[in-house]
C-alpha cells in the first residue's frame, strides 16, 4: 500500500523508491523522493503503457517476462527483453519539455552480454543480479562481479 512506502521513505530516509508491482502510475507523484517505475515487458513489446508520461516517474526500468509467468511480472528469471523493443524505448525516449527517459535495462544481463547488450541499446544504467550469481544461485560471485563491471568499463 501506498501508506507503507511513505512510512518507510520517511523511517529509514529513503532516497529512491522503486515500483515493481502493478501500483497505479498515480502513486509517484505522492512519493517525496524519485522513483523508478517497472515495466514488465513481453517477447511482444506489451507492458509499456504509461512508459512516457510526463511526470509519473524519474526513471524506468525495462525487465522481460517470461512466458512462464503466471502474474505478468518480471525478475529474477535471467530473461531477456528483447533488444529492438528495448533499443526503441531509448530511441523514443522523450518524457516532454525536451527531457530524455533515463531508461534502465536489466533481464539476462551477463558478463559476457553486457557490452554487446550496451552498445546496442545505450540504456542509462543496467541492473544486474542473476547474471553476477553462482552457479548454484546461493550468492553473488565476486569474480562474475568483477568480470561484469569490467565489460561495461571497458566500452
Amino acid at each position: 500500500p501506498l501508506d507503507v512506502i511513505l512510512k518507510a521513505v520517511a523511517e529509514i530516509e529513503l532516497d529512491m523508491v522503486q515500483l515493481h508491482g502493478h501500483e497505479p502510475i498515480e502513486w509517484a507523484k505522492h512519493i517525496p523522493v524519485p522513483s523508478i517505475r517497472v515495466f514488465h515487458v513481453d517477447e511482444e513489446g506489451h507492458g509499456l503503457t504509461d512508459i512516457t508520461r510526463p511526470g509519473a516517474h524519474h526513471f524506468v526500468l525495462l525487465d522481460a517476462v517470461p512466458k512462464s509467468s503466471a502474474n505478468g511480472l518480471s525478475g529474477g528469471t535471467g530473461t531477456r527483453v528483447d533488444l529492438e523493443i528495448a533499443k526503441a524505448v531509448v530511441e523514443k525516449g522523450e518524457v516532454g519539455g525536451g527531457e530524455t527517459l533515463p531508461l534502465i535495462l536489466a533481464g539476462g544481463l551477463t558478463p559476457d552480454s553486457v557490452k554487446e547488450i550496451l552498445q546496442t541499446v545505450r540504456p542509462w544504467a543496467v541492473d544486474v543480479s542473476g547474471g553476477v550469481e553462482l552457479k548454484d544461485r546461493s550468492a553473488k560471485d565476486p569474480a562474475r562481479v568483477e568480470a561484469f563491471i569490467s565489460a561495461v568499463r571497458g566500452l
